[in-house]
């Protein structure tokens, strides 16, 4: 595949008359084929720390597909549900699944998000299950594929790299951050909720955030900043940006609190 939406797209058609429970923090173009091709969509809640509320309830006449998204390099911990129901990984932001990949899931990435390279395009899917395009089958990668078979040779200098950078900001900016465990630091996530108040005083290229052109109700589209981690930044530049962000958010215009009256 040449992209992340490839695979998603290839995962879609195969997978359209079934009920898909999707989450309601998702990237629009992902959720744009989701809807344009899947009859039967319902949201469950994704929470400030990235955690799932995903209950599924089953209708024993229907066929179940739940899509999870690993944010930001926080692999999700493994839904608890019947053999019937699939399981979709979004792991664009992983090189190789941390854990196996079961017999009823199906896991993607994608090298653009997590590799800020020349040339360095595509997707790969780990798919016990068949997936067709066209009538044709798809090359299926076994759920003990070996992670020697995408490592890359300067990964472990640009983990180091990363993980310096994550070590920085998480010192700097851990009353902003989402704490969770980061097994492929990509990106430091933290709330602010003016969030555009203080991106705008700011000289630096955040990653783009989600639009949320379906008015789904989570404040993360809100509030959410992404900082990246990769080789590009070093701490020093990145305690200078986490120093800048803190003068701005304690000047933010308090909004939420009741004027008090003499």
């Amino acid at each position: 595949m040449r992209r992340g939406l490839d695979s998603v797209k290839l995962i879609v058609s195969n997978l359209k008359s079934k009920t898909w429970l999707v989450p309601d923090f998702i990237c629009d173009e992902v959720l744009d084929v989701i809807k344009e091709h899947v009859a039967d969509v319902q949201f469950y809640h994704v929470k400030d720390d990235f955690d799932l509320e995903c209950k599924l309830e089953a209708d024993p006449n229907k066929e179940y597909v739940i899509y999870t998204v690993d944010y930001f390099g926080s692999e999700q911990a493994e839904l608890q549900v019947s053999d019937k129901t699939i399981v979709v990984r979004d792991s664009v932001w992983f090189h190789i699944p941390v854990r196996g990949v079961k017999s009823n899931e199906i896991w993607f990435n994608s090298y653009r998000k997590i590799l800020h390279a020349e040339g360095f395009k595509g997707s790969l899917i780990i798919s016990p299950i068949p997936l067709y395009d066209m009538g044709m089958l798809q090359t299926i990668y076994p759920d003990e594929v070996s992670s020697s078979v995408i490592r890359l040779m300067w990964f472990h200098d640009e983990l180091k790299a990363r993980v310096k950078n994550l070590q920085c900001l998480t010192l700097e900016l851990s009353q902003l951050a989402v704490m969770r465990q980061f097994q492929f630091p990509s990106v430091f996530p933290i709330r602010l909720k003016d969030r555009d108040h203080v991106l705008s005083q700011l000289d630096f290229k955040f990653p783009g955030m989600w639009k949320n052109k379906y008015n789904l109700d989570n404040k993360l589209y809100s509030e959410l900043v992404l900082i990246p981690l990769d080789s590009r930044y070093s701490p020093a530049d990145l305690t200078q940006l986490a120093s800048n962000i803190k003068k701005l958010h304690a000047t933010e215009p308090i909004r939420d609190n009741p004027s008090s009256s003499g």
